[in-house]
């Protein structure tokens, strides 16, 4: 099984996957408003900070230093991905 699934594979019981759609619909609401950047981006830090309560809640503390490290992960990702596009 691919380990990158483990947390959001729906099993009887999980809340995982729910948390995860209830803060992408919320991610997508802040998106699509006319707010400010400063003010969607404020909205959105506290959401992700919500999320992570949740979930830390939820997971072991295994699962939730994993859950950590792959969204650092994620997070370098992006900024590479934005860094690339800028120099283009």
């Amino acid at each position: 099984m691919d380990e990158n699934k483990s947390f959001t594979q729906r099993r009887p019981g999980t809340k995982g996957p729910d948390i995860n759609l209830k803060y992408a619909t919320i991610v997508d609401e802040v998106k699509s408003s006319t707010d400010d950047r400063k003010k969607k981006m404020k909205t959105l830090k506290s959401n992700e900070a919500a999320k992570d309560a949740e979930l830390k809640s939820i997971f072991t503390d295994s699962q939730y230093q994993t859950y950590l490290s792959k969204k650092e992960e994620m997070k370098k990702k992006l900024k590479e991905k934005r860094k690339e596009k800028k120099q283009e």
